[in-house]
């Protein structure tokens, strides 16, 4: 190209303008708009500046698939104004310039749950160009499916027979054939699953980061709309799967190595409840999928985990849940599962991973839309002062040693109060985010494209009122779990095993409530203390050497405080 090429020539190929027939017409290049005659709806994907630069004056026609003009000269397109045009035969539309990246889907066949059908796609954002390509379609989700609004899985092919699959790279986000499109349908603000994962990935990396810097913690999402069968359906996240490519597992070599289940329903296995029998030519368990490896199904290595969680004793399952599961990952997904109140993530909605054969397990969130004062139907959840737990959480809460469980929890949320969970912080999050949607005009979109959705923007107000209330709560839950009263409030003597009793020499004393920091006072008729020693852990005993044999009480005291206690008689 000359120096001597004229501007208009020169924005009309960096914009996609097929020519600029004139000063007061803007020329679009048929790969960049769309118009819905249903929705009397125009959407041209264009950079306004550029459109501007070789406008300098005032605008009234544009031309797409045709003429439309507008109701009144512009001097400037803006990105998210509405604008009122007519086409050639006095059609009224509405037309909308928008920067969100655009996906076309096309597919003769109608969609289904399962298998896929076939599909080209196309995408056009800033700066990137996706030609036609070939792909396979079909639904994703279980609850959300009855939703009007569909998500949909995508995988990319190499040809229109689909015999093999072709890796692509989608907007800053890895090479793959296969990817998510999420309807949001059940999120007012359409951002807190997109946001969720962002804010997961910002506190959390994998504990074997060091050996595979690639891996990520969870999935990269990004916003964009989507035209099927030229049909506008609105704004979606697309987004990477969880697989053992984005956790960048240990492959399979001729053994299982890294492993990844997905939690799908509520169930025991899930919940971390109980232990039901398996079966290896099933690709279920107990409320799991069997992701990875696909070249063997093999349950008995997650089936061993649950049945330590749910059988082992008190003093095993403190010691030895280290070796299980990563604890710094254990006291991470605990604290994003309660600061969203995330109540479908507790056990249903997570992904359970090993990097290889010897490391302990790790979870990987997922869907998190049904967060931050919503559940997953979309429906508003009130509730701030409540905490959550599957059954492996349930017996953790308790393990309050020096650098237990509870201990990291709690020094782990004050340091993460200091920045990405304060409440600024996250409140921050949630308007950045919707000032990104709200300039688009993509919401007004959303409702002329579905009319169940209303858009509120007060639900920002509501959220961050929330926010500033459930950190509040988790605050005093932090400095009062563990405390004397908390653990008096847990004991119940019954859980207290004191054996043999009656008792000569010695007497044995077990419970979950019992750790460091206890202690131990064996009280004679009187209210003399006899015998008083420390607590290391969830078991003890007392010597009963020299011991007058009568009618006694061991009762445990935490920081000079009554916690509980059980009658002995010493013979």
């Amino acid at each position: 190209m000359s120096r001597g090429t004229p501007l208009a020539v020169l924005v009309a190929l960096l914009v996609g303008h097929d020519a600029l027939h004139a000063n007061d017409t803007i020329v679009v290049a048929q790969h960049r708009y769309v118009v819905d005659t249903v929705l009397d709806l125009v959407l041209v994907a264009a950079d306004v500046q550029l459109i501007n630069g070789v406008h300098p004056g005032s605008e009234s026609v544009i031309t797409l698939d045709r003429h439309f003009s507008f109701a009144s000269q512009i001097t400037d397109v803006e990105i998210g104004v509405e604008y009122s045009v007519v086409d050639t035969a006095g059609t009224p539309y509405t037309l909308y310039f928008t920067d969100l990246p655009l996906i076309w889907i096309d597919t003769p066949h109608t969609i289904v749950d399962e298998p896929k059908v076939d599909a080209v796609f196309r995408m056009i954002a800033p700066g990137e160009e996706v030609p036609v390509c070939d792909i396979g379609v079909e639904y994703r989700g279980a609850s959300s499916q009855t939703f009007p609004k569909k998500s949909y899985r995508i995988g990319f092919r190499s040809d229109a027979l689909g015999t093999s699959t072709r890796d692509v790279s989608l907007l800053g986000m890895r090479s793959d054939d296969d990817w998510n499109l999420n309807a949001v349908y059940n999120e007012p603000l359409r951002m807190r699953s997109k946001l969720g994962q962002e804010l997961w990935m910002d506190i959390h990396a994998p504990h074997y980061a060091g050996i595979e810097p690639e891996a990520l913690s969870g999935v990269r999402m990004a916003h964009v709309e989507l035209i099927l069968n030229g049909r506008y359906n609105g704004v979606y996240t697309l987004g990477e799967p969880v697989d053992r490519k984005q956790l960048r597992l240990k492959s399979f070599n001729g053994n299982v190595r890294g492993k990844l289940y997905k939690a799908v329903d509520w169930a025991p296995g899930v919940e971390m409840t109980g232990v039901l029998p398996y079966d290896n030519n099933s690709l279920t368990w107990a409320g799991f999928e069997y992701e990875y490896p696909e070249e063997v199904v093999d349950w008995s290595d997650l089936h061993a985990f649950v049945s330590f969680v749910v059988t082992s004793g008190n003093v095993a399952f403190t010691d030895q849940f280290p070796l299980h599961f990563h604890l710094d990952n254990a006291v991470d997904y605990f604290l994003l599962l309660n600061l969203m109140r995330a109540v479908d993530n507790t056990s249903k909605n997570t992904y359970i991973a090993r990097h290889n054969a010897y490391s302990g397990y790790f979870y990987v969130p997922w869907d998190l839309d049904g967060t931050f004062s919503r559940v997953h139907d979309g429906t508003v959840d009130t509730a701030t002062t409540s905490m959550l737990f599957n059954g492996m959480y349930q017996r953790l809460r308790w393990d309050c040693a020096p650098d237990g469980f509870m201990q990291r929890a709690r020094q782990r949320w004050a340091a993460l109060r200091e920045g990405a969970f304060s409440a600024h912080e996250l409140t921050a999050r949630f308007h950045d985010a919707h000032e990104d949607l709200a300039r688009t005009g993509v919401y007004a979109r959303e409702e002329l494209a579905w009319s169940g959705y209303t858009y509120d923007p007060g639900e920002l107000e509501r959220v961050a009122q929330w926010i500033d209330q459930r950190t509040a709560y988790m605050d005093a839950w932090f400095l009062n779990t563990c405390s004397s009263a908390a653990i008096a409030e847990r004991f119940n003597p019954d859980e207290l095993q004191l054996y043999p009793n009656p008792a000569r020499d010695r007497v044995f004393l077990e419970s979950d409530v019992l750790r460091p920091g206890m202690s131990i006072a064996l009280v004679d008729a009187l209210g003399r203390a006899v015998r008083l020693l420390p607590v290391s852990s969830g078991r003890a005993s007392v010597d009963l050497g020299g011991v007058v044999p009568g009618l006694y009480r061991l009762n445990l005291m935490h920081e000079g405080r009554l916690v509980g206690g059980k009658a002995l008689v010493v013979e």
